[in-house]
């Protein structure tokens, strides 16, 4: 069942919800070789606030998906976003439900990255998949996935997510070929800064945030950027999921996740989403083709 259904069902007569509105984060259909747009977290937090400026008395939300890892549209915690989409997504579904904005206790951000820029060319010995050809599919050529013109056009962005306090002086992407500032955001309310990533070295991004002078976040992507040299191609597959991590994780480990103060913006984020999604995937699951013949692929760095 898809949006489309679970749309038409609830605008039905005599049903609770008036309409669901639908929120998510990524939609990676690669299997068909193509993908939507997520644009960093421009998607997920426009979809948001599009049911929370329309939100009205029997409507509900549509969360896409809760554990669909197969198309990358899982907010659920996995190996690619952490627990990033899953703490917005609290954020954001508290916001919905209660009608008022919740007050931010802690700061901190949220960054999101591809692994590499969206037009790198892929070995095509290892993706030999052939994009759908239809209405709104866009094909980049060369063997790439192509783009759903539904969604956002593809861009090489590090996006990140703030949650402060209080206005901040700069938020700070630290790469090899040089550091990136956003200048003053105001504290209070959920904003997104963008940066280019870069261009001419890969590794890993490092933020830093500063208030009054003196750095109150300071963090790495745990995930490697790599940078292409002209002329050459990926050494397997384009990986388009974008990665995501959370400040507030990163410093607490994993009392974040078990014990209190937990990991979140406000202090009652997890109850307005704790019990209201299923945990996936299910036991047992396996991915057709994988492992490779021959075991697994080694690091390309």
């Amino acid at each position: 069942m898809d949006a489309s259904d679970w749309l038409a069902g609830y605008n039905q007569p005599g049903h609770q919800h008036k309409f669901m509105w639908p929120v998510r984060p990524h939609n990676n259909h690669t299997r068909n070789g193509w993908l939507d747009e997520s644009n960093g977290w421009r998607r997920l937090v426009t979809q948001f606030m599009a049911a929370i400026n329309g939100n009205r008395p029997g409507d509900g939300m549509y969360m896409i998906t809760s554990d669909d890892y197969l198309e990358g549209a899982e907010i659920m915690p996995s190996d690619r976003s952490q627990h990033a989409i899953y703490d917005v997504c609290g954020y954001y579904i508290h916001w919905f439900r209660s009608g008022v904005k919740p007050p931010i206790v802690r700061d901190c951000i949220y960054y999101m990255h591809r692994m590499h820029d969206y037009n790198a060319a892929p070995n095509q010995s290892y993706q030999t998949v052939v994009s759908t050809v239809g209405p709104g599919i866009v094909p980049l050529g060369g063997g790439r996935f192509a783009y759903r013109s539904t969604g956002g056009t593809p861009d090489n962005k590090i996006s990140v997510l703030c949650f402060f306090t209080e206005d901040v002086d700069d938020v700070m992407a630290i790469t090899f070929d040089g550091t990136r500032h956003s200048g003053a955001v105001a504290g209070g309310t959920p904003i997104i800064v963008e940066f280019d990533l870069p261009t001419t070295t890969g590794g890993n991004i490092r933020f830093q945030v500063k208030r009054g002078g003196a750095v109150i976040i300071d963090m790495p992507s745990a995930f490697k950027y790599y940078v292409l040299l002209p002329g050459h191609t990926l050494p397997y597959w384009q990986d388009p999921l974008p990665a995501a991590g959370g400040s507030l994780r990163y410093e607490l480990g994993q009392q974040g996740l078990i014990a209190a103060p937990y990991a979140e913006p406000i202090l009652n984020c997890r109850t307005h989403i704790k019990g209201t999604l299923g945990m996936g995937p299910p036991a047992g699951w396996t991915i057709p083709g994988w492992p490779p013949p021959g075991g697994a692929l080694p690091d390309p760095s």
